[in-house]
């Protein structure tokens, strides 16, 4: 067949103008399935997740992506923590989330840098309101079931952690 319309040639960036960085060397992925159903509280701060992470490098940085999933009650918005051990909890997106009588996905994203501490440690997600506010929380119901509703599974909230070397 005929080859089809070729795009604009886009503008050259300007002359001397340093560039993204190069490849980083991936050092490790962790993947987290967490299917426990668990019951959300109404605090200012809710640990969604605890678990252990094993950080391969003392100069590495982490790349964090998921979704947390369950059954929402309220309306309003929270912010949302990463924290690796003793280090600084670092801030993902805020939320902002509907009350509605089914299932939400949540995505959170965050990047930990600076962690220079190795080994195995204790890797927290956490939705929080910045002002200590309580009783409007993302979902009252984490990680729901059939039992919460009937045209759901087991659900199961994922998170992946991709370890590189700058």
């Amino acid at each position: 067949g005929a080859a089809g319309p070729q795009g604009a040639t886009g503008s050259q960036g300007a002359q001397g103008v340093q560039g993204p960085p190069g490849p980083t060397k991936f050092v490790g992925l962790t993947n987290v399935d967490s299917p426990t159903r668990m019951v959300v509280s109404t605090a200012a701060s809710i640990t969604l997740e605890s678990f252990l992470y094993d950080k391969k490098s003392a100069t590495s940085f982490l790349l964090i992506e998921g979704t947390a999933i369950g059954k929402n009650t309220d309306s309003g918005s929270m912010q949302q923590g990463w924290k690796l051990g003793s280090g600084t909890e670092v801030l993902a997106q805020s939320t902002t989330y509907t009350a509605q009588a089914h299932s939400v996905v949540i995505p959170t994203r965050a990047v930990i840098s600076g962690h220079t501490t190795t080994g195995p440690q204790i890797m927290t997600f956490r939705f929080f309101s910045m002002d200590g506010s309580t009783g409007s929380r993302p979902f009252g119901i984490y990680n729901p079931n059939s039992t919460d509703d009937v045209r759901l599974g087991q659900t199961h909230s994922v998170y992946t952690i991709w370890e590189f070397e700058p």
